[in-house]
């Protein structure tokens, strides 16, 4: 019994040893781009998935890529959410969301105890609001593209409450 019991903790312990050293030695880099490659991409549209694959390749990958997964810290991070918030916060949501996704997938993986991200914070971003067009304004702008190439997705606009990006689906 003795035997066994000994054989089971140094099998254990073999086990966790090969965890900690996959811990240890999982760059951020090529950990990251397999979520975006292998998850996110399923989760979003082509024309989402491509602004979110600039996103992370202008604002997480030169900052992170080199890092070791368990090296990367709330404390670590937060400096450069709070410059990015600063500078460009619309983008700062989404390097937020990003980087809490890709961090979640490697506690999930077993590569990290828990998601620094959870510790980070980032003020919410007043996304500023278009003003109507007045009636007036309204009658100017359609008598100015009468005639125009893109007229009829304008009006489409106009009088849908459709978004540019939302055109061509229409």
């Amino acid at each position: 019994k003795t035997s066994h019991r000994s054989c089971a903790a140094v099998t254990l312990t073999q086990a966790e040893t090969k965890r900690y050293e996959r811990q240890a030695s999982t760059k951020f880099g090529p950990f990251a781009d397999e979520y975006m490659q292998n998850v996110k991409k399923k989760m979003v549209k082509e024309k989402s998935f491509k602004s979110l694959m600039n996103t992370y390749k202008n604002h997480i990958t030169p900052n992170y890529a080199n890092c070791r997964l368990k090296d990367i810290t709330a404390k670590m991070l937060q400096p450069h959410f709070n410059k990015l918030h600063d500078e460009i916060p619309r983008v700062c949501e989404d390097v937020k969301t990003l980087m809490t996704g890709i961090l979640e997938y490697a506690v999930n993986n077993g590569l990290l105890s828990y998601n620094p991200m959870k510790a980070v914070f980032v003020p919410k971003h007043e996304r500023t609001k278009g003003i109507a067009l007045t009636y007036d304004e309204e009658l100017q702008f359609v008598k100015a593209i009468k005639g125009n190439y893109y007229e009829y997705s304008f009006l489409r606009m106009l009088y849908c409450g459709v978004r540019a990006c939302e055109v061509n689906e229409v």
